[in-house]
């Protein structure tokens, strides 16, 4: 996926001039961004924005039908292509154009994104919460150590998430009606984990950390099928409270 050029140039933005963004004018955002041009900047953090939301996977399904993704898939993929262009020592020449001193990488950055497990801590249905303006600014003001500040606002923006996840608890309380409707129509366990990942629902944090990105993976995985019948155990206890 990270190599798919069709991948990497769909986006949406809010710019008139570039509704659907390019990676490469992705890249001279960037560039413009770290210039301090805040037109530059608040192009790219809605870019960001706007892209990772669930209906701008549902438009690229309609519009490639036949790549086989689901949403968990889409929404990390996207989130490691554009922190690696922030992060990303020249984003404006391409990477095939560069004198090749290291190891290859992927050929839309020459930075290596060492925050995998900081990134899965970040649940899809969270990143409205995400200052992603605060992102771009903080990172393109640090010339010195742009991977510092990431880190830094990252885990910053992490911890409030989780704090207003545990207040409003929406994706826990979706999962529930899923699983509900699904038992109601006689759906196996494995047509459930169907459901959930189609709905973008994410697995928990500790699935995620074992390399299991959804719920038909932990399924198929022996050690992790037991959280799934867990998971719709604790449904099936609730079918009688009150809704």
């Amino acid at each position: 996926m990270d190599h798919d050029s069709q991948f990497r140039d769909f986006n949406f933005s809010s710019s008139v001039l570039s509704p659907t963004p390019t990676q490469q004018e992705l890249a001279q955002w960037i560039c413009d961004a770290r210039a301090s041009d805040s037109f530059a900047l608040h192009h790219l953090a809605d870019a960001m924005r706007l892209t990772l939301r669930p209906s701008a996977f549902e438009a690229y399904l309609r519009t490639y039908p036949r790549k086989a993704i689901t949403h968990l898939e889409y929404f990390y993929t996207k989130l490691r292509q554009y922190l690696r262009m922030l992060l990303d020592s020249d984003p404006a020449t391409p990477y095939m154009e560069r004198p090749r001193k290291f190891l290859r990488v992927p050929d839309y950055s020459d930075a290596w994104l060492e925050l995998d497990l900081l990134l899965l801590e970040l649940q899809p249905e969270n990143h409205e919460h995400l200052d992603w303006h605060g992102l771009v600014r903080t990172v393109s003001e640090s010339h010195q150590d742009r991977p510092g500040a990431l880190r830094a606002w990252w885990s910053q923006q992490l911890a409030m998430s989780a704090s207003k996840t545990r207040r409003m608890r929406p994706a826990t309380t979706r999962r529930i009606q899923l699983v509900r409707q699904a038992l109601k129509d006689r759906k196996s366990p494995r047509e459930i984990c169907e459901i959930l990942d189609v709905h973008g629902i994410a697995v928990s944090r500790q699935m995620m950390k074992a390399g299991i990105e959804s719920w038909t993976m932990a399924f198929d995985d022996k050690q992790f099928r037991r959280n799934v019948y867990t998971m719709i155990s604790k449904s099936v206890e609730k079918m009688s409270s009150p809704s």
